[in-house]
């Protein structure tokens, strides 16, 4: 991607995370005002738009500067977590998503059963608090010994 003024702030955020820092060190918010143009987001914070994308072009030719990127790193890598143990993490919510109090399966069947919310709440809510326990408990393990990759 060509940097320009008219690149919005929240792309070239995610294409080169290194510019993260210039935005920083400007005070540029670059995630909820990140569809702004960087003519747009520098202007705001009287800052030369031409200095900051200089200042960019400088963090990203750095030697030894990483050209990782966010918007296609797999979320393991970017929390810092094997990405077995990520995939384990997501499978142990499984434990619970056929009885999440949001899913239309539950709540139909709690209606044709005739049964309250209420009184399935009171009978649920213990039991998602033992499988969210559960789940926790099962995550230790692989964290710590940072479990993969295989």
């Amino acid at each position: 991607m060509t940097l320009t003024t008219e690149t919005r702030v929240g792309q070239i955020a995610a294409e080169h995370p290194l510019a993260t820092r210039v935005f920083g060190r400007h005070g540029i918010d670059f995630c909820c005002g990140g569809g702004r143009p960087l003519r747009e987001a520098c202007g705001e914070k009287g800052v030369d738009a031409t200095r900051v994308l200089e200042e960019i072009r400088k963090e990203l030719a750095a030697p030894g500067a990483p050209s990782d990127r966010w918007d296609e790193a797999p979320l393991a890598d970017l929390i810092g977590l094997t990405r077995q143990t990520t995939v384990y993490a997501f499978q142990l919510c499984e434990f619970i998503n056929p009885i999440l109090p949001t899913s239309a399966v539950t709540m139909g069947v709690l209606g044709m059963a005739k049964i309250p919310w209420e009184t399935w709440a009171r009978w649920f809510l213990p039991l998602m608090l033992v499988l969210v326990a559960l789940s926790l408990v099962l995550l230790v393990p692989p964290v710590l010994v940072h479990w993969g990759p295989f």
